[in-house]
């Protein structure tokens, strides 16, 4: 402790009264600053063309809380791909960043039991490609037969699939119904393969005439395909796969003509018992038995679980893990939508220790949220699933920016959650930002869907001083107010760069 006498307070006094006065000057020039910046973005969305759209809109220096800007912040939107802000934060809040999803292979006494542990990502071509070791589809399946075979076993009572880390809703019902066959739109479940699509590589028949070859990977030939498409000599491909029903039976139409494209994937039912009925495809070609005597063979003696039942333990064959930091990494900057709804249903399992949903995902998220950033976030936001796919889900500008300010502030979770965000010319931001040059680092989530754009992330300098913003627009008409919307959520962040660029070698009073 420090002692001063009356005569050095007195001394103090005078350089009390000048410091004081240089405060306020400060002070007054930050909040000129900040005025100024505020100007800027309103007569920088004042002057674009945004027909009927609404906005909220916020930014706001991390280290101070300082509003840089702000519109209608408050005002709950829909959020579109800007939910997954909330799923992964959640994930990382409840599972850390050190967790990994394990899929194992269970030898339990004359039949092999599958548990699943929600894995977005088994048998995904994306994430298989860019392990240490680059895999495929068939080089994973290929090492669990393989770990079978080399225990010695040769025969298999019955595949059982225990997927009841997840409850058995696949789709969510605010989901449009006619777009359940698009990828993005794939089923959810405990245990997921090959982001649970089929991907139908198409080939058309010799002499340029007939139906097209069909090969699809995984290898299920026992699923009904029904090929109405035609091969062409001219015009342009446009095939395309159908899914009529929920069931596992699709309808390949339109015209075929180039040798060796990219496939074409359609969301299958069911992806549990599929991924179960799939492994025992290949056990039973390397040459494993499925199936018992006087019962069901092959792919008919692969079942789920019951939802009650009692499987005594055995030994694991296989385990496959997956990091949290690989799931995040699809969740957000490549925005896959099966990842999001894996993560949000498995923060559910977590917490309750019951099947992970949609309802209690929401639950936990809500309480989150609460915890967080207090009741009145947790209460004007609502939750409906955990991609922002569907459009029922609705959060502010102000409580996504809070959620990105909490979790820059936890050193044990910030550096996941910046790495799994794209940055401009990269994931979702791949086209973005072209025609901007920024002074530093931008790390964001965008989101789209009919009449909503959206785009949430941070700004950091190179001394670590960061930015955060979130805007969300909704209800923007087609044509020009759509492009004109993308501009705009670049210019605001370009607005950011710029402001936090100007702050170099100033002096933070703000905390």
């Amino acid at each position: 402790m420090v002692f001063l006498s009356t005569q050095a307070l007195r001394r103090a006094r005078g350089w009390g009264q000048r410091a004081a006065c240089s405060l306020v000057a400060l002070a007054v020039t930050s909040l000129a600053t900040g005025q100024e910046l505020q100007y800027q973005f309103d007569a920088l969305r004042q002057r674009t063309d945004l027909g009927t759209a609404t906005m909220s809109a916020i930014a706001m220096d991390v280290d101070s809380g300082q509003v840089l800007w702000s519109h209608r912040a408050n005002q709950a939107m829909i959020p579109a791909s800007n939910m997954k802000l909330l799923t992964s934060g959640a994930a990382l809040m409840v599972l850390g960043a050190e967790f990994s999803f394990e899929t194992k292979l269970v030898d339990a006494g004359g039949r092999l039991v599958l548990v699943g542990s929600g894995d977005p990502s088994l048998g995904d071509p994306a994430v298989l490609g860019r392990s240490s070791t680059p895999m495929t589809l068939q080089d994973l399946l290929g090492g669990m037969v393989k770990a079978v075979q080399d225990r010695g076993i040769t025969q298999i009572d019955e595949l059982v699939v225990d997927d009841r880390v997840f409850d058995r809703a696949y789709a969510h019902p605010t989901w449009p119904a006619d777009q359940l066959n698009r990828s993005y739109c794939a089923e959810v479940g405990g245990v997921n393969l090959h982001a649970n699509v089929l991907s139908i590589f198409l080939e058309p028949a010799s002499g340029g005439r007939g139906l097209p070859g069909v090969r699809m990977q995984p290898d299920a030939p026992w699923v009904q395909i029904d090929n109405l498409a035609r091969t062409v000599t001219e015009g342009r491909q446009t095939a395309w796969v159908a899914r009529p029903t929920a069931e596992n039976r699709f309808q390949i139409r339109g015209d075929v003509r180039n040798r060796g494209g990219e496939p074409v994937d359609v969301a299958f039912h069911e992806p549990p018992l599929l991924a179960g009925r799939v492994i025992a495809h290949e056990l039973g070609k390397a040459g494993v038995r499925v199936g018992k005597e006087g019962g069901a063979k092959g792919i008919d003696a692969v079942r789920l679980v019951a939802p009650d039942e009692r499987i005594a333990g055995g030994q694991a064959v296989v385990v496959v893990r997956t990091s949290i930091a690989d799931v995040l990494r699809q969740c957000n900057n490549d925005s896959h939508n099966l990842y999001a709804e894996a993560l949000l249903k498995r923060v559910a399992h977590e917490v309750n220790h019951e099947p992970g949903s949609w309802e209690s995902g929401a639950a936990v998220l809500r309480m989150l949220l609460s915890e967080k950033l207090g009741p009145d976030a947790a209460s004007s936001t609502r939750v409906a699933d955990g991609s922002g796919m569907s459009r029922e889900n609705r959060v502010s500008a102000s409580t996504l920016a809070s959620w990105l300010r909490v979790i820059e502030k936890d050193a044990k979770i910030r550096g996941a959650m910046l790495q799994s965000l794209a940055t401009p010319g990269n994931g979702t931001l791949r086209t973005r930002f072209s025609d901007i040059k920024l002074s530093n680092d931008v790390y964001a989530k965008s989101g789209y869907l009919n009449g909503v754009r959206s785009l949430s992330g941070y700004v950091i300098s190179p001394s670590g001083r960061t930015v955060i913003f979130a805007m969300i627009l909704n209800d923007v008409p087609a044509g020009a107010p759509t492009q004109n919307a993308r501009v705009l959520l670049e210019k605001c962040v370009d607005l950011a760069d710029d402001w936090l660029a100007a702050q170099r070698g100033s002096v933070n009073l703000g905390g």
